[in-house]
């Protein structure tokens, strides 16, 4: 009989959902360094947005990879205006706060 994925345990007894949530926030974390390369720095999102996917959460996933839309430069591709308005939003909220670039 398959186990649910709440009920699979590692050898020391702890839940492995528990640990792929710890190690994917870790790598959130760690990746906001500025010594961290960029690829690091995506790769910890979609590590990320995947553990809130195993944990039926997809509007904070989809929210932690909107942050890579800002570092991917925007393509002129049908169905992808998403993108220049992420773009948009962010300029207009950094001339708010006196800022000149994002």
């Amino acid at each position: 009989m398959l186990k649910s994925a709440k009920q699979v345990t590692d050898q020391s007894g702890k839940n492995l959902l528990d640990k792929m949530r710890e190690i994917s926030t870790n790598a959130l974390k760690y990746s906001d360094s500025t010594e961290v390369p960029t690829s690091l720095w995506v790769e910890a999102r979609i590590i990320f947005a995947k553990q809130n996917i195993f944990e039926k959460e997809v509007g904070r996933a989809v929210s932690i990879l909107k942050d890579i839309c800002y570092i991917i430069p925007p393509y002129p591709i049908k169905g992808l205006s998403y993108v220049n308005d992420m773009i948009e939003e962010a300029e207009q909220a950094a001339e708010a706060e006196g800022m000149t670039e994002i």
